[in-house]
């Protein structure tokens, strides 16, 4: 049961943070809040303390429940793969939480945890596939749900080299009032992968809810 319930947590917590995100940032910003513009730290920049901090701890529940999903469904398997797929997205899923919290003044640090959390949540999700092939072993996670996190998996690795994301800090040109500025582009391509792989983790706890319902039906 355990393997149902913290997956549709994480989803809630999930759901409750972006929608957090668009709905306190649309009071206090002159322009909404985007998620294919804005990184995901900038949903708490414009907030008060109190609000911020409370922000983050929804960030750190979500985190929590997401790991412990991770080590119910994976951890427990008895194989290698198992517990390595359960390390490597658990410790992914820790860098969700400094992508809410590492301001980009401090770029290096916040492009390493980027780094870790893409690299680690691709791979993770592919090791997911391989724990599945062990015929030995009687419980295993769902061959056609590891098919589907595998395949997510490696779509995100590959995009991991579209070249466009090495030039992420380059603003745009504009012109305003005949003079030239430059300005933060309608799509950040940093921003978008930021979000596009926490919603990742967000699609596997779909996948694990699924193959825990389908533990209990068996």
């Amino acid at each position: 049961m355990l393997k149902v319930i913290f997956p549709i947590i994480s989803l809630v917590l999930l759901a409750l943070i972006v929608i957090l995100a668009i709905i306190s940032n649309k009071k206090v910003r002159e322009e909404s809040f985007s998620l294919r513009r804005f990184f995901p730290f900038e949903a708490l920049t414009e907030l008060k303390a109190p609000s911020s901090v409370l922000f983050l701890c929804l960030v750190a529940v979500f985190m929590a429940s997401t790991v412990e999903s991770y080590i119910l469904t994976f951890f427990n398997l008895p194989t290698v793969v198992g517990k390595a797929t359960a390390l490597f997205l658990s410790v992914s899923t820790i860098f969700i939480l400094t992508a809410f919290s590492i301001n980009l003044v401090d770029y290096k640090k916040h492009v390493i945890c980027d780094v870790l959390l893409f690299v680690l949540t691709s791979l993770g999700s592919i090791l997911a596939f391989f724990t599945t092939l062990d015929n030995e072993v009687i419980y295993k996670f769902n061959f056609v749900l590891g098919i589907i996190m595998g395949v997510v998996g490696l779509a995100l690795l590959v995009s991991l080299f579209v070249p466009k994301l090495k030039s992420w800090m380059y603003l745009e040109k504009s012109e305003e009032n005949g003079k030239t500025i430059y300005v933060r582009p309608k799509n950040s391509i940093l921003a978008i992968y930021e979000w596009m792989f926490i919603f990742a983790h967000g699609l596997n706890m779909i996948l694990l809810a699924i193959n825990g319902i389908l533990d209990l039906l068996s």
